[in-house]
């Protein structure tokens, strides 16, 4: 059923990993396939290259990338995207313009704010997610982080609505998924953020669901780990049913044993549910839902998930056993 998307992925995977020689580890490499393969694009290492070296050395861009600790998996990001949108040129224009109102807006010098610059849209956007981040700071300040930076830009986009009920719904996720027997961590964060999309007020029900949705997929064999999480989170935002939850574990078993996901298995289930949920969009699209409105931006973002440094907290809470009073 998904043969041919199997081999449009497998083919940009062996594109991705040649150039590059699996660096700058396997999960970006896939992650860089499968980034190309949903946007219908062949992988080609010096385009890509050209446009790295183009941001790296740009005048605005330099000191973000030249500095001691830059991630690269975030370059290779910034990148991409640059490649897929084409006009590489006017776009990178628009990223620094976008980047510097960031900064007017109070939001420091990182990788992560250049990522947030594809999706802010003027001066009121940016101080509307300031707000949110300062919010989301005073009740999860250790988790939250200048990754949190294109969360914030991306849930205030289509919004007015007070940063600090956005903060409390957020909160009240995280605390009732913990209870479910969610793993505290940055991608718990993520996926309460992620639930707050279309609604920043507090919904039971979507808590339930996501709860549920774990658990089917663990019935079926599916080992759902913390990486994970926010991609529960947009199926969640689907209202997936217990026939797309089938179609996405047998894609996940076709992908396991693909060599795009050599090193890196934990990839195939998000490989999985990103396919479904772009079919999702565009049939959505097709139709005229008004619930597209931020879709793509959504997805977009998605795509960017895997290149966010997530490690350090998670490994923290993990070594230290810590509780924090949610």
């Amino acid at each position: 059923m998904y043969t041919h998307f199997i081999e449009k992925l497998e083919t940009n995977y062996d594109k991705v990993f040649n150039y590059t020689g699996g660096h700058p580890d396997l999960q970006i490499v896939t992650s860089l396939a499968a980034q190309y393969t949903y946007a219908g694009r062949t992988y080609s290492g010096l385009e890509h290259q050209a446009v790295i070296d183009q941001v790296a050395c740009n005048e605005s861009t330099l000191s973000i990338f030249s500095t001691k600790g830059s991630d690269s998996r975030l370059q290779y990001k910034i990148a991409t995207d640059l490649v897929l949108k084409g006009n590489v040129e006017e776009h990178l224009a628009q990223l620094n313009k976008n980047d510097s109102l960031l900064a007017e807006c109070g939001f420091s010098r990182s990788l992560y704010r250049m990522v947030s610059a594809f999706f802010v849209k003027d001066v009121a956007h940016g101080m509307r997610a300031k707000k949110l981040y300062d919010e989301m700071n005073k009740y999860h300040p250790m988790l939250t982080r200048k990754s949190d930076f294109p969360f914030a830009i991306l849930l205030t986009a289509n919004n007015n609505e007070s940063a600090s009920v956005h903060a409390q719904t957020m909160n009240h996720y995280f605390k009732s998924l913990r209870e479910r027997g969610f793993k505290l961590s940055d991608a718990l964060q993520s996926l309460t953020q992620i639930l707050t999309f279309f609604d920043v007020h507090e919904h039971q029900e979507l808590v339930d669901y996501v709860a549920q949705l774990k658990i089917e997929f663990e019935h079926r064999g599916v080992q759902v780990k913390k990486i994970h999480y926010p991609f529960i989170g947009l199926l969640a935002l689907t209202a997936t049913d217990l026939q797309l939850v089938e179609a996405i574990v047998k894609l996940e078993q076709q992908l396991r044993v693909s060599r795009v996901t050599n090193g890196a298995k934990e990839l195939a289930l998000i490989i999985a549910i990103q396919k479904l949920v772009f079919d999702y969009a565009e049939v959505q699209q097709a139709i005229h839902t008004t619930q597209m409105t931020g879709w793509a931006d959504l997805l977009h973002f998605s795509d960017g998930l895997l290149y966010f440094s997530f490690h350090f907290i998670d490994g923290l809470t993990d070594l230290l056993d810590i509780n924090l009073n949610f």
